[in-house]
């Protein structure tokens, strides 16, 4: 009965103490989250030596309601199994705010590692309903009542595919999930992109392009969007084949190039009435915020300016020349003044 007793005690423990640890690292950085995990770490394996002390000498103490010697016997495996949980706890939380550029809050913390660890998707609901059709490796779900909308993808997937591959080469591909939605609250249930036309999630491989009511798939602002999205996918597995972490690549270029590969080059004249310090467009997070404080700001426009500036005076083959410079020199900032002799504030003030 004791040891029955025991093991449920340990398993209580296990559980309790993994969770509190996975809510605490949520708000930590990643310096805090290695203080703090070995801080832990090393109270936790103090306390897996006492057990092991507790057992050689036969003592008979009480210790979190662990008695006897398989309380003591227990006490070491949830202080092993506490060490190994809160190893994978810190390694995620590392690892979440690394590829988020450091930049995230814990809630947004949170919502990525639910997508990104466990096997959800949240997009399921709306594929169960529509239609399918695979197109290179493109798996394409639409509306079973708009099934013109498939032309957009039929007529310009080969279009979508050369413009990136002009600008960053040639990748090695892998299955994609392509959305078309409408507005419909079937197409959008619960998605959170209503103020979008479209969006790439790298973490479930799943792009979407809204094409709501008044356009169709012939509409410019429609295609330019699946330029947009399809730049977003390719840039990400450019990176992956030259080795380069993503968070190196500031979320302004990124942008910026997704903006100019959905106007395909072209010379697109839209007011830039102020601007946004590159500085403050590095992570997603500062993405955000701009978005939401800098309202006479159109940092899709600033970005998409940079990056045509840069094409126009150096050729296209600069974005690629860049992202290699990166990789060598170890950040974007320092491959821009290698490349091109312009700093961010140069940059900038020639917009």
């Amino acid at each position: 009965m004791k040891i029955v007793l025991h093991a449920a005690l340990s398993i209580f423990y296990i559980v309790y103490f993994t969770a509190v640890f996975y809510v605490l690292f949520l708000f930590l950085n990643i310096p805090g989250s290695v203080i703090s995990g070995t801080i832990i770490c090393l109270l936790l394996l103090g306390l897996f030596i006492y057990s092991v002390y507790e057992m050689i000498h036969s003592k008979e103490r009480n210790l979190l309601f662990f008695r006897g010697l398989s309380g003591t016997i227990a006490l070491s495996v949830t202080s092993i199994s506490l060490i190994i949980t809160l190893f994978f706890v810190v390694l995620m939380n590392i690892m979440t705010t690394h590829v988020n550029y450091q930049s995230i809050s814990p809630r947004e913390k949170f919502e990525f590692q639910v997508n990104a660890f466990l096997p959800v998707d949240p997009y399921q609901e709306y594929k169960d309903k529509a239609l399918t059709k695979t197109i290179s490796h493109l798996t394409v779900f639409y509306p079973s009542l708009k099934k013109k909308d498939l032309e957009l993808v039929e007529n310009e997937y080969k279009q979508a595919r050369e413009i990136s591959t002009r600008l960053l080469g040639e990748i090695e591909d892998q299955p994609i999930d392509l959305l078309l939605l409408d507005e419909s609250p079937d197409s959008l249930h619960e998605l959170d992109y209503l103020d979008y036309m479209g969006f790439y999630d790298h973490n479930k491989k799943t792009m979407a392009v809204v094409i709501p009511d008044e356009y169709n798939a012939s509409s410019p602002v429609v295609i330019e969007t699946f330029y947009h999205e399809y730049s977003h996918y390719y840039l990400e597995k450019t990176l992956e084949k030259l080795s380069i972490e993503p968070y190196k690549i500031p979320i302004w270029f990124n942008e910026g190039l997704a903006e100019y590969a959905g106007y395909n080059g072209k010379e697109v004249l839209i007011p830039l009435q102020t601007t946004v310090s590159f500085y403050d467009l590095i992570n997603p997070g500062d993405w955000a915020n701009a978005l939401e404080k800098s309202t006479e700001a159109d940092i899709y426009t600033q970005s998409y300016y940079a990056v045509k500036m840069l094409a126009d005076e150096f050729g296209e083959e600069i974005i690629l020349q860049l992202l290699k410079e990166t990789k060598a020199a170890g950040s974007f900032e320092e491959a821009l003044k290698n490349k091109t002799g312009y700093t961010y504030e140069e940059l900038e003030r020639k917009l």
